[in-house]
């Protein structure tokens, strides 16, 4: 089914069962078969891709597939997707979300802006909230809930962060977790961190292997290898 100029244009005429609505949609399909699309210019460079959905203007604009097969790509929300190329199992809903960069398998980007950034050497990666994991270019394995979580990291692994703001300014560290309001607020590059509670470690820039629980405990720790827990505990 296709609704809108230009749409499905390039269509082999089998039976592919795709839909496409809004000008442009589909335009360049051709042997690609189960794909939803709806929107202007929304995966109009798809040729051969199939089981993807793409919802919005411009989602999915310039994703090929890389060739037959199914892709199971799903980005809903204007602009979502819009640079993705060749990627496989992701998931981008929100305006702009995972529409900076070009690759990035494997990943769930729910929320504006969410993963804008991400690369082909980034993977496996969820951040979920406005702005979570915008800046990331490189790292993998990173869970990001909440606003701005994980806002600038660019190459750091398997961190795990919840609440706003968590981890905000954390650019390469990798293998922490932290869970609070504004939680590792400061934190850049230190690794190997648990921060438990509103505002813990908030002051810490670079330190490693420090556990901190309760509402700002640890907030003025500044080194390496402390335990704190309790309520204001330093």
């Amino acid at each position: 089914v296709y609704i809108g100029s230009s749409v499905g244009l390039s269509d082999d005429g089998t039976t592919n069962y795709n839909i496409g609505i809004g000008p442009n949609a589909l335009e360049n399909i051709s042997s690609g078969a189960n794909n939803l699309v709806i929107g202007r210019r929304a995966m109009c460079s798809n040729t051969g891709s199939s089981i993807n959905i793409a919802i919005g203007n411009n989602a999915l604009k310039d994703y090929t597939g890389g060739g037959a097969g199914s892709k199971c790509v799903i980005a809903i929300g204007q602009n979502a997707g819009c640079t993705l190329i060749e990627n496989e199992d992701i998931i981008a809903i929100g305006h702009y979300a995972m529409s900076g960069g070009t690759a990035g398998n494997n990943s769930i980007a729910i929320g504006h802006c969410a993963l804008k950034a991400t690369t082909d050497q980034s993977g496996q990666n969820i951040g979920i909230g406005l702005c979570s994991l915008l800046s990331n270019t490189s790292g993998s394995c990173n869970i990001g809930i909440g606003s701005s979580a994980l806002k600038n990291l660019i190459s750091g692994n398997a961190n795990t962060v919840i609440g706003r703001r968590v981890g905000e300014d954390l650019t390469e560290g990798s293998n922490n977790v932290l869970v609070g309001d504004r939680s590792g607020l400061n934190i850049t590059t230190g690794d190997f961190n648990i921060a438990v509670g509103s505002l813990t470690l908030c002051s810490n820039i670079d330190g490693v292997r420090n556990v901190t629980i309760g509402h700002q405990a640890g907030a003025c720790v500044l080194e390496d290898s402390n335990v704190s827990i309790g309520f204001y505990s330093q």
